[in-house]
């Protein structure tokens, strides 16, 4: 079985589109005594119907919260009412999961959770931070986030993370522990993992 090969959790990557043969392999695994944590990698855009059909099934969710601009959502990903259903949403999720449980126990591993991942678009900060705003109002200080700058047009000059939100100085007066997904622009890997992922001490 893969839980003794090191496996940490079995990651389902946006799988809205196929939730009926999940929640079937979910079943199955858990059948077989598989004990790793399910984790469900969503966009956010999620209905609140859907995700109490999947409540039984998974452990963990990573939802995205793309948006708090409703004429950017529309722009960029053609749903103006990205805000409210994601929302929504999360607010299902944390309340059948709870926030991330290693937060609280210290371990490295989480078994239990929600962790809201942001990604920060370049040349887009306001929206970068009405999000944030948003999910501290919504949630509170404690709410376990990801923020990610890893989206890099070939194109157009890089936003560096530093430059958008100064975590150390602004973000973590209201975010004890943000996860930061930041790019290490000395590194230069073809194919490769050009960044590194950060916590930045409150």
């Amino acid at each position: 079985m893969i839980q003794g090969e090191h496996v940490h959790n079995i990651n389902f990557v946006t799988p809205d589109h196929f939730f009926p043969y999940v929640f079937e392999l979910v079943t199955l695994l858990r059948g077989r005594h598989c004990t790793l944590p399910m984790v469900f990698n969503v966009s956010g855009y999620q209905s609140v119907n859907l995700l109490k059909s999947a409540e039984e099934y998974v452990d963990i969710y990573l939802p995205d919260f793309k948006y708090a601009d409703r004429d950017l959502a529309k722009r960029l990903s053609k749903c103006r009412d990205y805000p409210d259903v994601a929302l929504a949403a999360l607010s299902v999720m944390l309340s059948q999961k709870g926030f991330l449980d290693c937060f609280d126990t210290g371990d490295p591993l989480a078994r239990k959770g929600v962790l809201v991942r942001h990604l920060i678009l370049p040349g887009y900060v306001a929206n970068s931070i009405n999000a944030l705003t948003t999910l501290f109002v919504e949630f509170g200080a404690e709410l376990p986030l990801s923020l990610m700058s890893q989206y890099v047009p070939v194109t157009r000059r890089m936003l560096r993370l530093s430059t958008v939100l100064s975590p150390k100085k602004n973000l973590t007066r209201c975010i004890p522990t943000p996860w930061i997904l930041v790019f290490n622009t000395s590194l230069s890997v073809p194919g490769g993992r050009p960044w590194q992922e950060t916590a930045f001490p409150p």
